[in-house]
């Protein structure tokens, strides 16, 4: 619709010219966050809180997954999604997060991973308040929760996406930025 602008475009790809598409190998840095939990359970279950039934972070449970058994062959795997298949309304559900976050430490989970975005704000203050272990995934424009610091914090993963639109040249238009987006 456009062929004389540039665009691009986070968590997925697009066949067109005038089209960069940006991922991220979000394996990676989950993988070893994972590895963490898996050493770090007493319990022997670990918990992963997913915003939603998405791509992104379909991914991302998949290389944390691989992590923990990794580092933990017999760790058991306890997993809530916020939200359904490609319902992004997750991201933005703190409440809900807190419920399930709840359940996960309910469950003898003694270490969560929120991959959540805004929602993981609920997860983080349940582990605050039930002194419990949490790893979060923040992104770009979340650095200032006041959460940083909390006794129960392992771990932060993070990505600058803000820094790769920007790298992309000048006068780029983000079609769609998963987590900035949804929440």
């Amino acid at each position: 619709e456009f062929p004389n602008k540039r665009f691009a475009i986070i968590d997925t790809s697009v066949d067109a010219p005038n089209v960069t598409s940006v991922t991220f190998r979000e394996l990676e840095g989950d993988f070893l966050a994972g590895a963490l939990m898996g050493l770090m359970t007493k319990t022997g279950k670990v918990g992963f809180l997913g915003g939603a039934d998405v791509l992104v972070i379909k991914r991302i449970e998949h290389g944390w997954k691989q992590g923990v058994l990794y580092a933990n062959p017999k760790a058991q795997i306890l997993l809530e999604y916020i939200a359904g298949k490609d319902d992004f309304s997750g991201f933005a559900k703190p409440d809900v997060a807190s419920i399930l976050t709840t359940k996960l430490y309910q469950s003898d989970a003694d270490v969560v991973y929120a991959a959540a975005g805004g929602s993981g704000l609920g997860a983080i203050q349940v582990a605050k308040e039930m002194k419990k272990l949490i790893v979060w995934r923040a992104h770009a424009g979340r650095l200032d929760y006041p959460y940083l610091g909390i006794p129960g914090q392992v771990a932060e993963i993070n990505r600058e996406t803000d820094e790769v639109t920007v790298l992309t040249g000048d006068g780029v238009l983000v079609l769609e930025e998963m987590e900035n987006a949804s929440g």
